[in-house]
């Protein structure tokens, strides 16, 4: 009896070295074919894009104010279409020497939120916004100032802070822009401006972090006439995108942060008409 018993352990001892691997294997690649699947709902940006932007600009100069209207576009090399489109208006007071505020209207359209990322069953992908429109209303003051210590005396700073109200999302954001710019001047006339900007948007009321986005500018602006200006710039860009609603709501727990990055292109032409 005793004999039987053992043979039937090592029988089973044995099945068991011979099952185990096999069930190992057979976990481990259940867990390698579900991993793809339980990141799907996370967004992968795309790294070192290269957009292309073009800006408009259109000053109306009058005893103390300024009107203002620019059109904008960016090509983005994501979508492989000008994903963004916006047109602002509205008007420039000086309040003192050093300080302009104003009020503006923006309608833009393809512009990307968090919540925009969307389950599409199967899959996950970004909802495609070109042609809706968003309405934000934006407060503006910026002071700025001569830095007559610098060598050459034409060094100007500044600082541009703006409060953005979007009606769609009801996204509420403050923008910083601090900047410097040196004024090449030919027979007492400038001729050449040379700046670099860094932008940073504080969210108030959404996103997982403190800056939701940068932007950094180093950029030229050739004097061609009196009331035009022509300019090229580069510029660093980078957003933080976070959890968003279908992602809540199909994968309950699930938290994520992720960067997105793109080089930047851009083009301006100003005009300055004096009323």
């Amino acid at each position: 009896m005793i004999r039987f018993a053992l043979r039937a352990f090592g029988g089973i001892a044995g099945a068991v070295r011979v099952i185990a691997p096999a069930a190992g294997r057979c976990v481990l690649c259940i867990l390698f074919l579900g991993a793809p699947a339980a990141a799907d709902h996370i967004p992968v940006p795309s790294e070192n894009d290269l957009d292309y932007e073009g800006n408009l600009r259109v000053f109306l100069n009058g005893d103390g104010w300024s009107f203002f209207t620019e059109a904008r576009g960016r090509y983005e090399g994501e979508r492989s279409d000008f994903g963004y489109r916006a047109l602002t208006a509205g008007p420039y007071y000086r309040v003192f020497r050093n300080l302009q505020a104003g009020a503006f209207y923006r309608l833009q359209q393809g512009a990307r939120h968090d919540d925009d990322w969307v389950a599409t069953h199967p899959g996950w992908e970004w909802r495609d916004t070109t042609s809706r429109n968003e309405h934000l209303l934006i407060l503006d003051a910026t002071p700025r100032v001569q830095l007559a210590f610098l060598p050459g005396e034409n060094w100007v700073a500044e600082i541009k802070a703006r409060y953005l109200c979007n009606s769609y999302f009801g996204q509420q954001t403050i923008t910083v822009r601090p900047g410097i710019m040196y004024v090449v001047m030919r027979r007492q006339q400038p001729i050449l401006n040379v700046y670099a900007q860094y932008e940073l948007y504080y969210p108030l009321n959404y996103g997982v972090s403190a800056i939701y986005e940068k932007w950094m500018y180093l950029g030229i602006m050739y004097h061609a006439s009196e009331i035009i200006k022509i300019g090229v710039y580069g510029a660093r860009r980078e957003v933080v995108w976070g959890t968003s609603d279908d992602a809540r709501r199909e994968v309950p727990g699930t938290k994520y942060r992720v960067t997105y990055r793109a080089s930047v292109i851009g083009f301006i032409v100003t005009s300055m008409i004096e009323l």
